[in-house]
């Protein structure tokens, strides 16, 4: 016997005999023990693994012995199930219910027809007019006492309008509902294949125990001669399960809904390079059958399992020298020798005991280099900060001119006006004023402006995408620039040659007023004082006036920071700025950021005083001796923390910042991540997937990746979590044991193999902490006699 699965197998469990004569008549007459062979030749035709004669409410045992001789008879026949299509009536709606029983205790098998059917009147023993109640069919199960799985008909789609008659939608949904939610039936049965996808979306859209149905196909064939073609009916498929030819294996595949498909045999990946492991335990040869799915290694702690894995793979993902010293210790005290050998260029991955923990932690490979594939670019916000910067730096100018307005005002000169006679031989000497600081300022900044541009350009010639005639436009822009930089270069020389002249003239009025002054009269010198306050006054309006004129304007933008946005599977992967949108909120809350706490609450940008807003952030340290300045690049380290890339995450409309995620969430995005990589070839390696997750997270959402991983990858695991092996529903367990002797043995299969020395799912509860609670659901079904 076969002890992992290999292939799905194609199945039939609803095929009828003359035993269904009393209800079907002429339609199942030749359908007798002695024209057998029309049947065989079908299933063999249709390549059918597992079958079963389901009558209605009639089981022929002779039949069913008959058929069973077929089993292994280097045929695709593998398995006969016995089985009755019985016709119960519950809650007022009669159903019809095909029941497969546990082949184990023949005896029992034996039993049947004389339970259920009146040969000598060719009637079913019904206790009501057309059918078995529901109590009376569970006495008739419990009488037979074995094993059965039972799998209603729902022939028409769940979302019909209009209900067969024995189909279980009867009941009604909350009733149905009920059913599901106690396992009363394992599994549902339609025909007609366009009911699947009807089915699909209709339970996709159930937020309620309907969703646990599971549904196969059945031919419901009455007339042998036709079998050896139903696979041309265009609106049948077969269903595969996943599962050993047993009763045990068909109970496992109706129980989990990834070891049903309905019209394609696609369960396990071609991506399978390890076909088996071999060694030696004591000269005890083992040669270990891999499955092409999911092979777990289970066993007691410091056994050498993680051992194992690191010797198949050459320890070639072990650094830890003292670690790799003590497993070769190991094998030579315990007499192992490990003899296959998976090559690193037949691994996909191997995350060793740890690793994704250490992955997403700082100070070893870090989370952001894992998810840094998946995330775009990052945005290039220059242009957008730039605007930023220059809104801020021109309010600051306006702050500026607001202040030298209003100390050019307390600057002014206080003289009482009075007739002085003045005299002829009176003499003034006034020094020259430039007005030219203002201009050179304007120059400055300018010719830095220039000097940043340049720089930008030069930056965006460094883009080797760029082609030659985009090249060429942007070093005419710098010409352009270079020519406007050399006028405003000169321009500014020349006021600066000016200045220079004006100084050397008013340093020699300077000294040739202070000879003047000398010889003058007292009357001449106040009359001088007078009039050079006078004018002094006049210059200083004058001067008011001109700044009232030409004080400097701040423009306000309304700027969108779009992000850019990667989508895999269900996360978006997003690199965006700390803000999202420049806007007159966000420019105020800027503007308030360096000053006093109780002042941020009155400020009003539309209505405020210089002089209150100067004292409320004379608190700065002043670097630059002008708290002006020091104001401004304040806020310019706001704005450049603001403009920091960040990497976000979003999922179901919900964000995830990666860089604060736990290591659970950790784990999960990344199994996630993983089980949509198709890429590369190879076994995925994994010592302990379960550390640090919650149970409800592998429950919810872990589980559900590995089954997509196994669709494109074989994966060997270590485990001590029973949800990594029932829920997830493995396809071979490896069991090292620890004898009384203190020797290794080894025994290993699939979660349903069992034979007189193996018997994995008492393995697992006997071995694995909440084993027996992980397999209750189905453990309930398959060994109800216990």
């Amino acid at each position: 016997m076969e002890k992992i699965v290999k292939d799905g197998l194609k199945i039939d469990f609803h095929i009828h005999s003359i035993a269904s004569s009393h209800k079907d008549g002429q339609l199942v007459s030749n359908n007798t023990v002695d024209n057998l062979n029309v049947l065989i030749s079908g299933l063999i035709n249709n390549q059918v693994n597992m079958a079963a004669i389901t009558d209605h409410d009639n089981f022929d045992y002779d039949l069913y012995t008959a058929l069973k001789l077929e089993e292994g008879n280097e045929n695709c026949i593998k398995k006969i199930l016995p089985g009755v299509e019985f016709t119960v009536t519950i809650e007022s709606k009669e159903l019809h219910i095909i029941t497969l029983f546990d082949d184990e205790n023949n005896d029992r098998i034996a039993s049947i027809q004389s339970l259920i059917f009146d040969s000598k009147s060719n009637k079913p023993k019904y206790d009501l007019p057309r059918s078995f109640s529901e109590n009376k069919y569970l006495e008739i199960l419990r009488e037979i006492n074995t094993n059965v799985i039972l799998i209603c008909h729902q022939k028409e789609s769940l979302s019909s309008i209009s209900l067969r008659k024995h189909d279980a939608m009867n009941l009604g949904q909350q009733k149905l509902e009920e059913l599901i939610f106690l396992d009363y039936f394992e599994a549902f049965e339609f025909k007609n294949k366009r009911n699947e996808i009807f089915n699909k979306d209709y339970l996709a859209k159930q937020k309620n125990h309907l969703k646990g149905m599971k549904f196969i196909t059945g031919s419901d064939c009455h007339e042998r001669s036709k079998y050896s073609t139903i696979s041309t009916d265009k609106n049948f498929n077969f269903t595969y399960l996943k599962c050993l030819p047993t009763f045990r294996g068909l109970m496992m595949a109706v129980t989990g809904f990834s070891r049903i498909k309905v019209g394609v045999n696609s369960f396990f990946s071609a991506k399978a390079p390890v076909k088996n492991i071999e060694l030696n335990i004591n000269e005890n040869k083992y040669n270990l059958e891999m499955s092409r799915g999911i092979n777990v290694i289970i066993g007691d702690n410091s056994i050498g399992k993680s051992l194992l894995l690191h010797n198949l793979t050459n320890f070639n993902y072990l650094d830890n020298a003292s670690i790799k010293k003590g497993y070769g210790n190991y094998l030579k005290n315990n007499n192992i020798k490990i003899l296959t050998r998976i090559s690193k260029e037949e691994i996909f991955r191997f995350d060793k005991q740890g690793n994704i923990r250490d992955l997403f932690n700082s100070g070893k490979t870090n989370g952001v280099n894992f998810l840094e594939k998946y995330f775009p670019p990052s945005p290039n916000y220059g242009a957008e900060k730039s605007n930023v910067l220059k809104m801020i730096h021109d309010f600051v100018r306006k702050l500026k001119s607001e202040d030298e307005l209003k100390e050019s005002v307390r600057a002014l000169p206080k003289i009482t006006f009075e007739l002085l006679e003045d005299e002829s031989s009176s003499l003034q000497i006034t020094s020259i004023n430039s007005n030219n600081k203002n201009k050179l300022e304007e120059f400055n900044n300018l010719i830095d402006d220039i000097k940043q541009a340049k720089i930008f350009l030069e930056k965006i010639k460094n883009y080797n995408f760029l082609d030659i005639n985009d090249v060429e436009k942007i070093e005419t822009i710098e010409e352009s620039l270079d020519s406007i930089n050399q006028k405003y270069t000169s321009l500014k020389k020349e006021l600066q040659k000016k200045d220079a002249y004006i100084a050397i003239i008013n340093k020699c009025l300077t000294e040739l007023d202070c000879k003047l002054q000398a010889t003058k009269t007292d009357k001449q010198k106040k009359i001088e004082k007078y009039k050079e306050s006078f004018l002094e006054l006049t210059v200083g309006i004058k001067n008011i006036i001109r700044s009232r004129l030409k004080e400097p304007k701040y423009k306000f933008d309304i700027i969108d920071l779009k992000p850019e946005i990667e989508t895999y599977g269900k996360y978006k992967f997003i690199s965006k700025a700390h803000v999202d949108k420049i806007d007159e909120f966000y420019f105020i809350e800027l503007l308030k950021k360096p000053l006093s706490s109780t002042y941020k609450k009155k400020f009003d940008i539309k209505n405020y005083d210089i002089d209150d807003f100067k004292r409320n952030i004379n608190r700065l340290q002043a670097d630059t001796g002008d708290i002006f300045n020091d104001y401004e690049n304040e806020i310019k380290n706001y704005i450049e923390n603001d403009f920091k890339i960040k990497n976000i995450i979003t999922i179901d409309n919900g964000d995830i910042n990666e860089s604060v995620l736990s290591n659970g969430a950790n784990a999960t995005i990344y199994f996630d991540l993983l089980s949509l990589d198709n890429s590369g070839n190879g076994v995925y390696i994994i010592d302990q997937p379960e550390d640090d997750i919650s149970q409800k997270a592998i429950k919810n959402e872990v589980l559900k990746d590995f089954k997509k991983l196994s669709e494109n990858r074989q994966i060997i695991m270590i485990t001590h979590n029973p949800q990594f092996i029932v829920n997830l529903d493995v396809d071979n367990v490896i069991y090292l044991k620890k004898e009384e002797n203190n020797s290794i043995s080894i025994e290993y299969g699939a979660l349903e193999y069992k034979d007189e020395k193996t018997n994995i799912l008492k393995i697992i509860v006997d071995n694995i902490e909440g084993g027996i609670d992980a397999l209750k659901e189905r453990y309930k079904k398959y060994e109800k006699s216990n």
